[in-house]
């Protein structure tokens, strides 16, 4: 009889032992599913904050403003050092004498003197115009007319697009630029050194 009890006992106790863990290992599963959830969620959040514009946007009257400010305290003789990334991504470095470019390289390389005026502080200021008249309304004209195709609504509108950058608030050389194009050549200009001779 008291065999009886004991193989009673001794079946009572797997089956309560085996009733509890699956009901761990659901917990256990439902937590490293949990924790999956949220480590996505925490990584696409950091890639949202790390991708999100954080230039402002340039207007005609900012690259007129900055213009300006060259002409009135911008050097004749400066070297300075560009980071590009984007379409063709590397570091430019141009020097400039008397107001005119001397030498320019990229990625340490010389290159050809048909493209040095455009890496001249005026050079760059005159992109950035031409970027902000003539690419921008370009863009957006296309962009509105898209959502004017695709939707069923008349008054969808899609955010303008705008160019953004900084400029040096001293002698107005622009210090970063996001660069928006309507052939989606884009590219991120930061100069790295701006030193006057």
């Amino acid at each position: 009889m008291e065999n009886s009890n004991l193989d009673d006992a001794s079946n009572a106790c797997p089956k309560a032992a085996s009733s509890r863990r699956p009901s761990k290992l659901r917990s256990i599963a439902l937590g490293v599913g949990l924790g999956a959830v949220i480590a996505i969620a925490g990584i696409l959040a950091l890639l949202a904050l790390s991708r999100r514009e954080s230039l402002p946007p340039i207007t005609l009257d900012d690259v007129n403003a900055a213009a300006a400010r060259w002409a009135d305290h911008g050097p004749t003789d400066y070297d300075m050092d560009l980071q590009q990334s984007g379409v063709n991504p590397g570091l430019i470095h141009v020097e400039v004498r008397h107001g005119q470019v001397t030498a320019m390289t990229l990625n340490g390389h010389p290159t050809r003197p048909h493209l040095w005026d455009d890496w001249s502080v005026p050079g760059i200021l005159a992109i950035i115009r031409r970027d902000v008249e003539v690419c921008m309304p370009d863009l957006n004209a296309r962009a509105q007319q898209r959502i004017a195709a695709d939707s069923q609504n008349p008054d969808a509108s899609a955010p303008p697009i705008l160019p953004r950058g900084l400029f040096d608030p001293h002698d107005g050389h622009p210090t970063q630029y996001h660069r928006i194009t309507p052939t989606g050549a884009d590219a991120n200009w930061r100069v790295l050194k701006f030193a006057p001779r």
